[in-house]
């Protein structure tokens, strides 16, 4: 991936609160999220203790699967639902894997790293009261677009190192503010869950973003959030972005789309493009990303 060329830091602001959300029209409660979000006082929901050695790890081929399996036993729950990822469907091998070294020697340790990752995320993001349906959407979709994104760069030659995070992380603006939202309030407190989707698309890529940031996830990862829904707009196109937009019109196009969201067929233009993706190469991948998205729960 190309090198980020994003400051450091994000200044911070007084804490601001959600305040009495109803009373609220859509563009003045994304103001409030972002104000809320930049708060000096504000606390992200936690990362799991062993994400970013976990990341690092994967990514030195010297790490052994021994030394990976005892960071990820450090949290039983979590290492169990991996484990249980790793013998699904979607990583479906002639033989089972049994235990999770055997899932990190067979699938490798950056796949095992990603199923973590999306074995998290789907535990403490993508759950909202008053929001069920449009958080089960959300997090199909970018289940979907994280390994649909991963295939797209298996037939170009675009490093993957980060394909599936980038997949995983690009709409999860959307999902925390959900989440935000939702939190302590009622369901006849909450906007409607169609108004909220409209006033977030303009808006979940910059707050993707700025979560990469507190999560002190890697910067080019940040990158590819943010910029997501800026192809077509100017300026270089990085390779992995337009692999991520291509994989969520797959998504959309096999039946994991985020409602009101039917994608952009100049945008995907743009990104095979970039990437030199020919109508036959497309044609072959549309039975993979079939197959993928409904092997998806």
């Amino acid at each position: 991936m190309s090198s980020a060329r994003l400051p450091h830091t994000i200044p911070r602001r007084p804490h601001t609160s959600l305040g009495d959300v109803a009373q609220l029209d859509r563009t003045a409660l994304v103001g409030r999220l972002f104000n809320l979000f930049r708060s000096e006082s504000y606390e992200p929901p936690l990362l799991p203790g062993q994400a970013l050695e976990l990341l690092e790890l994967s990514r030195n081929p010297t790490t052994s699967a021994f030394r990976i399996a005892n960071l990820l036993e450090t949290d039983a729950v979590l290492a169990a639902h991996v484990l249980r990822a790793a013998r699904s469907p979607l990583y479906a091998r002639a033989v089972p894997v049994r235990t999770l070294q055997e899932a990190i020697v067979t699938l490798g340790m950056r796949t095992v790293a990603d199923i973590f990752f999306g074995v998290w995320s789907a535990a403490r993001i993508f759950s909202a009261p008053g929001y069920e349906e449009p958080m089960a959407a959300v997090r199909r979709h970018v289940l979907a677009t994280a390994h649909l994104t991963r295939l797209v760069c298996r037939h170009t030659d675009v490093d993957n190192d980060n394909a599936f995070l980038c997949g995983l992380f690009h709409d999860i603006g959307i999902a925390l503010s959900l989440l935000t939202i939702a939190e302590g309030r009622r369901r006849e407190e909450l906007p409607s869950p169609d108004a909220m989707l409209v006033a977030l698309r303009d808006a979940h890529a910059e707050i993707g973003g700025l979560f990469c940031w507190l999560w002190h996830l890697p910067p080019e990862l940040r990158v590819v959030v943010e910029r997501h829904h800026a192809i077509g707009y100017g300026g270089d196109v990085l390779p992995v972005s337009a692999a991520v937009r291509i994989a969520e019109n797959l998504a959309a196009r096999h039946g994991a789309a985020i409602p009101g969201d039917a994608g952009d067929d100049i945008e995907e233009a743009i990104a095979r493009g970039t990437l030199g993706l020919s109508d036959e190469t497309m044609a072959a991948m549309e039975p993979e990303a079939a197959t993928i998205v409904a092997a998806i729960d």
